[in-house]
């Protein structure tokens, strides 16, 4: 099969980023889909139509992290392949709300504390993991050397 040249001006590009060949495969296979999703070449398409994708994977139940990679790809072949200037013209980022991830369990936070050696990096754990009322009843003071 034959590959354009703007096929492979933007393998080059990605070559040339360093970008690893499963990520190449995605951006090329999500450009591929989203040329097919407008009904014309990405050289031709304007804010208005690419507003469009993103309205429509938003209504269809897309998550916000599969926005942004869509919106990632189209904006590096628009840029970095096609040179465009408004790369960003019409393809805007989602926000996508994080919690704080778990570091430690209950019972991490326990074990820890009873492996301090000493009495000082124990009161200095204790209170560093701020362990809830309901743990510190499984703790006792460790035996630590003088």
């Amino acid at each position: 099969m034959a590959i354009g040249p703007s096929h492979q001006r933007m393998i080059d590009g990605m070559t040339v980023r360093d970008i690893a060949p499963s990520m190449q495969r995605w951006y090329l296979a999500t450009v591929k889909n989203f040329t097919a999703f407008l009904g014309c070449c990405l050289d031709r398409a304007d804010a208005k139509a690419m507003r469009h994708c993103p309205l429509y994977m938003r209504s269809s139940g897309a998550s916000a992290s599969s926005m942004n990679a869509v919106v990632s790809a189209v904006r590096f072949f628009l840029s970095a392949t096609l040179e465009r200037g408004d790369a960003n013209v019409g393809m805007t980022t989602v926000y996508e709300p994080r919690g704080l991830p778990v570091v430690l369990s209950p019972r991490d936070v326990v074990d820890l504390l009873e492996a301090a050696p000493v009495f000082k990096y124990w009161a200095a754990l204790s209170g560093a993991c701020m362990a809830q009322p309901s743990d510190t009843h499984s703790l006792s003071k460790p035996k630590y050397r003088a």
